[in-house]
């Protein structure tokens, strides 16, 4: 009986022993994880349906290419040097870097690279398993920025409370403004009225010599300075130069000529304890989409 029985599940293993392959297959296929297979020279020999969710591209189009062709130029020197641990029978765990989708956009993954041997253990090529952890990385850096930003607020405080000169301390301010919000330059003007009721004085400038401002009036109570003045709230402007509120007051239209290069605008009101507007801190910053929601809290 135990003879028979032996028999039997050595028959039924041996049915089953054929399945193994596709069972593999699926599961391969069916990962939300990418996962794609090269030869020595790098070439790519499989690709599953998550490769294609993350790179982009599909097996057609990915198979018999170079797998350098997912590396930013930056990033090409890594593959000879995965190629050359594989070679040597090593496995490579949780490797993270960037890679390049066929839409050119850049994600951060996280890679565990295996070599694939064959019947004889000789090394033929690598298996690897790509995971996207951009969130990760994202939600990793504004982590980052929390904790830098209540170290500078910090440092902040601690520089108040122990100067006395006014002045100073508004500088401490403004350069501490400008760190936080990765401005490239920062000023305040004072909120100083005017027979014309609209004029401001210049009081700090930060990222930038104050000859900068040497040949231009203060600002005036414009549609685009004026909402800062009142206390109207936060003005945060991707590219100031597309904004309908720029340039539009005499006798500047546009950017006036050597004005320091603003695209990316932010603009917050300085507010006493008694509720007066006291003055404003303006960021700039010459590229684009440079400050976020965030960075008028």
């Amino acid at each position: 009986v135990f003879g028979a029985a032996k028999i039997g599940r050595a028959i039924t293993e041996h049915k089953r022993a054929p399945e193994l392959p596709e069972h593999l297959a699926a599961i391969v296929e069916c990962s939300d994880d990418a996962i794609i297979s090269k030869d020595l020279n790098g070439v790519i020999l499989s690709w599953n349906a998550g490769a294609e969710r993350l790179y982009g591209y599909t097996a057609a189009e990915a198979i018999g290419q170079p797998v350098t062709m997912l590396m930013p130029p930056d990033r090409q020197d890594e593959e000879p040097a995965i190629l050359e641990q594989i070679g040597r029978g090593e496995q490579i765990q949780h490797y993270e870097t960037i890679r390049r989708r066929k839409d050119g956009n850049l994600l951060d993954v996280s890679l565990t690279v295996s070599p694939l041997r064959d019947s004889h253990g000789r090394v033929i090529g690598a298996s690897k398993i790509a995971r996207d952890i951009t969130e990760r990385k994202l939600a990793q850096e504004r982590l980052r920025q929390e904790f830098a930003t209540i170290e500078q607020l910090n440092e902040v405080a601690k520089a108040v409370a122990t100067e006395l000169d006014l002045a100073k301390v508004v500088q401490i301010i403004t350069d501490a403004g400008t760190r936080i919000v990765r401005a490239q330059f920062g000023a305040f003007f004072y909120n100083v009225r005017d027979e014309n009721d609209g004029s401001y004085m210049l009081s700090t400038l930060s990222g930038v010599p104050k000859e900068a401002f040497a040949n231009f009036p203060m600002p005036r109570a414009t549609s685009l300075f004026g909402p800062t003045f009142r206390g109207e709230g936060v003005v945060r402007i991707d590219d100031v130069r597309k904004d309908p509120r720029f340039g539009k007051n005499p006798p500047y239209h546009g950017m006036p000529p050597g004005h320091l290069p603003v695209r990316s605008y932010l603009a917050v009101s300085v507010v006493s304890r008694s509720g007066e507007v006291v003055g404003g801190l303006f960021f700039g910053h010459p590229e684009t989409d440079v400050f976020s929601e965030r960075s008028g809290r």
